[in-house]
């Protein structure tokens, strides 16, 4: 990602195509702003969309430039000069989607503790409201775990039970 494409490649692979998801972003763009309302994450929708708008006509025009191999007429020029501008929109859309993932656990937890008080409201802190508390619970050690972007794992954190 860092140098882009050199024209010396033995084996060249192109870039997939993409769906239409027009419908999708209109629909996602139509729901901010209404009703439950949560700030953060329709501007992150929006941005979200954004830079997805950006970077997939630059996905079209790359995967159409390898599919019809036009690098092996002009070595590579083209691919040189779509990397310069498809670099740094994923980038920014990667920045972008892990905001919305980030935003959307945000909500979701606060979904899930508002389910759990009504639980505990209309039943008591009986069966239903038991297996939901540990689910709950679950998920935050779970997201403690190793993965690729975090490898090393924070045994004071799961001591705390996470961040809370």
């Amino acid at each position: 990602m860092k140098t882009g494409p050199t024209g010396k490649e033995r084996v060249v692979y192109g870039l997939y195509s993409l769906y239409d998801v027009r419908s999708e972003t209109d629909k996602a763009l139509a729901a901010t702003g209404q009703s439950p309302v949560y700030p953060a994450l329709d501007e992150t929708v929006k941005r979200y969309i954004a830079a997805y708008e950006k970077l997939a006509p630059l996905i079209t025009e790359a995967d159409s430039y390898y599919e019809r191999k036009d690098y092996l007429s002009d070595k590579m020029a083209g691919g040189k000069a779509l990397h310069a501008k498809l670099a740094p929109a994923a980038q920014a859309f990667l920045t972008e989607r892990k905001a919305l993932e980030r935003d959307m656990e945000a909500v979701k937890s606060e979904l899930d503790r508002k389910q759990l008080a009504a639980i505990e409201q209309s039943e008591g802190r009986k069966a239903r409201w038991h297996v939901r508390n540990v689910m709950i619970e679950a998920k935050t050690m779970i997201d403690l775990l190793p993965s690729n972007g975090a490898p090393v794992v924070e045994v004071h954190k799961f001591e705390k039970g996470g961040d809370r």
